[in-house]
């Protein structure tokens, strides 16, 4: 059974936790790379390819503003979302 779907069929059982777990559960998420999200604080690493295997940094940092320039269009980033959303919700049998 999925997790959201554990928690909408316990909600009276676990009350306020099922809420929680519920509200957590369907937060959108983010169909940007994790590469592109997360900037090194090296300027070696500034220059070395998408391959994530070649990356080897201890100290990685968060940069927003790589984060904003990835997001091309916010609409189709939100469309990707809600489509990966609610192709969860749809029980398998």
């Amino acid at each position: 059974m999925p997790p959201l779907q554990y928690w909408q069929f316990n909600t009276v059982k676990y009350g306020l936790l099922a809420e929680i777990a519920t509200e957590l559960l369907t937060v959108p998420s983010s169909t940007v790379s994790l590469e592109r999200i997360f900037a090194t604080s090296s300027p070696d690493m500034a220059s070395a390819n998408d391959d994530s295997d070649s990356y080897v940094c201890s100290q990685i940092t968060f940069d927003p503003i790589a984060l904003i320039k990835t997001i091309d269009e916010p609409q189709r980033m939100e469309r990707d979302a809600m489509l990966r959303f609610n192709r969860a919700l749809i029980p398998q049998f």
